[in-house]
């Protein structure tokens, strides 16, 4: 599991709280070069795993979506006993390519590189991806 420079050195990164990048870490690991948008760690497993509480790791899963480092591809739920699907923005998902969304994220006050990004989900599927989009598809 290699994270880039670019990534590393963003804004957005260096501004994540202990949580985020420990639930990212682990989201990042089970990516496998060709899964990214069917990614997910429950708050279960997150609990079990990472040590979290669930709203812990529920607010590091916003933070990572506020600070455009994942994409939500399928919302999950308690009463669909499934967990939230995810996408790494600097990883090519099947037909999307890397939006890298983290590197056009600022602090409050500063102004934001390239066009702006939400800081809070106003609509839930506001920050979907379908996997089966063909804006951006991939030439292969």
């Amino acid at each position: 599991m290699a994270l880039g420079n670019g990534l590393l050195t963003s804004e957005a990164w260096r501004s994540l709280s202990g949580s985020a990048v420990r639930y990212y870490i682990e989201l990042r690991r089970r990516y496998n070069g060709s899964n990214n948008g069917e990614l997910h760690l429950s708050l279960e497993e997150a609990k079990k795993l990472l040590g979290m509480a669930k709203d812990t790791a529920l607010r590091a899963q916003q933070e990572l979506a506020d600070k455009g480092l994942l994409r939500i591809t399928q919302r999950g739920g308690f009463n669909q006993r499934m967990a939230t699907t995810w996408a790494l923005t600097d990883e090519p998902a099947p037909a999307v390519v890397p939006t890298h969304d983290y590197r056009r994220w600022a602090p409050k006050g500063k102004p934001s590189v390239g066009k702006s990004y939400p800081t809070r989900l106003e609509n839930p599927t506001d920050n979907v991806v379908p996997i089966t989009s063909s804006v951006g598809k991939l030439d292969r």
